[in-house]
């Protein structure tokens, strides 16, 4: 294969290829202050895209990201602000968001590959399952139970 670039005829802006799956790893404990967001930043990454970042205990493990992370209790009611514990995930989302990526959230729950699975059984309402979504979207999009308004774009499931 040959590759031939022509300096002459400008086609158009040349997409950012360089996203990754999960965001930087940052704290504010300084004390444990392992981070790799300086390198983050200078790689100028485009989207950091939460796909099993709940096996990273750095982004807060099992109580980021997945569903059964923030909404732990699926007996609970899905439109009580109270039911959900968004605390980790909101902390990883606004360090992707201090890099300068953007959040491609990703919504389910990790792979589990173990001969006893806790989170990724088919949830028993499949309604009530898509309500908490929607609330987790309105958390980082809309402000819903103290969120955010991130705008983020892409959400996966």
């Amino acid at each position: 294969m040959k590759l031939t670039v022509n300096k002459n005829s400008i086609t158009g802006r040349i997409k950012p290829m360089n996203a990754v799956n999960n965001g930087p790893v940052y704290t504010e404990n300084a004390d444990q202050n392992l981070t790799n967001m300086p390198y983050f930043i200078d790689a100028n990454i485009p989207y950091a895209r939460t796909h099993d970042s709940s096996i990273c205990y750095d982004y807060g493990g099992e109580h980021c990201v997945d569903i059964i992370g923030i909404f732990p209790n699926f007996e609970k009611d899905e439109n009580d602000p109270n039911s959900y514990d968004f605390t980790l995930t909101d902390m990883y989302l606004k360090n992707i968001e201090r890099s300068g990526a953007q959040v491609f959230f990703r919504l389910g729950n990790k792979i589990e590959h173990w001969p006893k699975h806790y989170g990724i059984i088919p949830p028993k309402d499949y309604k009530k399952w898509a309500v908490i979504c929607e609330h987790i979207i309105n958390h980082y999009n809309y402000g819903w139970a103290d969120g955010f308004k991130m705008g983020i774009k892409y959400w996966e499931i």
